[in-house]
């Protein structure tokens, strides 16, 4: 019921001097430290495991309580520093998979992709106790799936891929079968995609190169389109409540209060809200102001629930990490390139 999320930020970074809080005014300079975020607590987890390879998955229960994909699944009990091998893992079923993507409340569900002798097909891996014990599925399937969202341990929901779209699948067996939800199909598109249930009733889903989502608001017994009034089309969302949303494309950013019947403009420019918490949040945006250093990010701060945002310090050199918003006012970044860091932004 968490959001994940894959992100391209831009680390180290930089301070750039601003006159006021729109970009513009000042030169920016390199500063190889973590900023400080003003009302936001930041705190770096520098993480002792070697995983083999990035980390295309992680997931946290609260700031201590976390599962990863290394070379099986492992477990983490102090925010990111170490994590041990969880025991009883059926690895020899998955010893050639991919993990693609998970689920988890209170129990873990966890989705593989596996290729073995040729043949592909997909493995549902659960645990109702945190990893004493588990339960494997082989999911065949006419949608491979590509997301996964659980509310309980039975009722969950998938972004499936069929032959000519996307659509919204729902099992309420815990995952042994699943049907698509009529009319909530995407277009096949090679873009970033979410299904994220922020609590049991309030979760939504969308792909990039559109600028529609379908929402829900009473535990996907329902769900409404909602589209942004945007002019480009690669549009990524944020819902922040079930009545406060976000849109961004790459020229600029609106906002709804009302459920996505009407937008405003906010900015002329992409921002990418990490987490909100009431009306305070933070977020990264690119700094037209700092050509001199060519693609620049900065982090932006609001305190009136997005409709103005505060520039503050600067980043400049490409990397890849996995980020995930626990809980409102909660965010978690791993570092992998350059780094293998666990960087927790939480509200003060």
């Amino acid at each position: 019921m968490k959001k994940l999320i894959y992100l391209l930020l831009l680390l180290p970074l930089l301070h750039c001097n601003k006159t006021d809080d729109s970009p513009g005014g000042g030169d920016c300079e390199v500063l190889n430290v973590l900023p400080d975020i003003p009302g936001w607590s930041v705190d770096v987890i520098d993480c002792l495991y070697t995983f083999g390879y990035n980390v295309d998955y992680f997931y946290f229960f609260d700031k201590n309580n976390g599962y990863a994909r290394g070379s099986t699944l492992v477990h983490s009990t102090n925010g990111g520093n170490s994590w041990p091998v969880v025991p009883n893992f059926p690895n020899q079923f998955l010893s050639n998979s991919r993990l693609i993507s998970g689920a988890f409340d209170g129990s873990l569900k966890v989705l593989y992709d596996s290729i073995e002798s040729s043949l592909t097909y997909q493995v549902l891996v659960s645990t109702p106790d945190m990893g004493q014990t588990f339960t494997k599925k082989v999911y065949d399937g006419q949608w491979p799936l590509t997301r996964l969202a659980f509310i309980d341990e039975s009722k969950g929901f998938a972004l499936g891929f069929g032959q000519d779209k996307f659509a919204l699948l729902e099992t309420n067996d815990g995952g042994e079968n699943w049907d698509e939800i009529q009319g909530t199909d995407f277009p096949v598109v090679n873009s970033v995609n979410e299904l994220v249930f922020k609590t049991p009733d309030f979760g939504y889903v969308f792909m990039g190169q559109t600028k529609y989502a379908y929402v829900t608001t009473d535990g996907g017994a329902n769900w409404k389109t909602v589209s942004a009034d945007i002019a480009q089309n690669d549009v990524n969302f944020y819902f922040d409540t079930p009545s406060r949303y976000f849109a961004t494309s790459s020229q600029e950013t609106v906002r709804s209060t009302d459920g996505g019947a009407t937008w405003q403009k906010i900015v002329d420019y992409s921002i990418y809200i990490l987490t909100m918490k009431g009306d305070d949040g933070v977020a990264i945006a690119r700094d037209p102001d700092c050509p001199n250093l060519g693609i620049a990010y900065a982090f932006l701060t609001t305190t009136d629930g997005g409709l103005s945002w505060t520039w503050t310090k600067h980043t400049d050199a490409a990397i890849s990490f996995v980020a995930q918003e626990l809980e409102p006012g909660t965010y978690v970044i791993h570092n992998s390139v350059g780094a293998n860091q666990f960087i927790w932004i939480t509200k003060d």
